[in-house]
């Protein structure tokens, strides 16, 4: 994230210098502190221990769909296991307060197109939605997948119906490339999903882009304080939010 420090911790307690070129995300047994604009959160590599926090977000059979229509439902923890021994690239987003999971994603290398990513089962936890972590985490998965993998391409295909889940993926810079039709388990027929594609130029581009400017200054009555979503500062600049 642009004008952001970071502090970065390796197995020996040393600092990475190379490690804080290449983002917040580290593989397992490193964590990452992220001052702004995410101040209170943090990227580190999926435990065992976090695959019954993940199943317990998803609560219908409908949102199990749109994350995972290949799962049959209820999702479960061994099922959470099941998606990341077939990634071996799992991250989680943890709260820095009570270092609890916050969102759930992976990043799978693709043999065709090469050099390219795969982007899958993404999901922020309800009690954290609607506060940028989405596109936080997103940020931090793509920067993870274009720097430390060299990958040219992330890709992903999402429900066309997943209104917010299109509107954050847009907003980092994807752009629609086609549909694809794919027959799940339960499903009647084929289902349309569309084809989002982002190049690792497009994404240098959008993470240097200031998503959420610095607020107009307003005076206020003493003794009030004013609120900013996921405790951001005022003058956050990251396209992460």
């Amino acid at each position: 994230m642009a004008g952001v420090a970071r502090r970065l911790h390796g197995r020996d307690g040393r600092r990475d210098r190379a490690s804080h070129r290449a983002g917040m995300i580290r593989p397992a047994k490193t964590t990452i502190d992220v001052p702004a604009p995410a101040s209170r959160n943090y990227v580190r590599a999926f435990a065992r221990r976090d695959a019954a926090h993940v199943s317990d977000w998803v609560t219908d059979e409908h949102q199990l769909h749109w994350l995972a229509p290949g799962t049959p439902p209820p999702l479960s923890r061994e099922k959470v296991l099941a998606w990341t021994r077939r990634s071996g690239r799992a991250f989680v987003l943890c709260d820095g307060r009570d270092r609890t999971p916050s969102a759930y994603g992976e990043v799978h290398a693709m043999r065709n197109p090469p050099r390219s990513v795969w982007l899958g089962h993404v999901i922020v936890s309800p009690c954290h939605r609607r506060r940028g972590l989405g596109r936080c985490f997103m940020t931090e998965l793509l920067r993870y997948g274009f720097e430390q993998m060299t990958a040219e391409r992330a890709v992903l295909i999402v429900f066309p119906a997943n209104r917010p889940a299109m509107q954050c993926y847009v907003q980092l810079g994807f752009v629609q490339v086609g549909h694809e039709y794919h027959r799940f388990p339960g499903s009647l027929g084929r289902e349309r999903l569309v084809r989002l594609e982002l190049t690792a130029e497009d994404f240098q581009y959008t993470a240097a882009t200031p998503a959420i400017p610095a607020a107009p200054h307003r005076p206020r009555p003493p003794g009030s304080t004013r609120r900013h979503p996921a405790g951001f500062p005022q003058d956050a600049t990251s396209k992460a939010g």
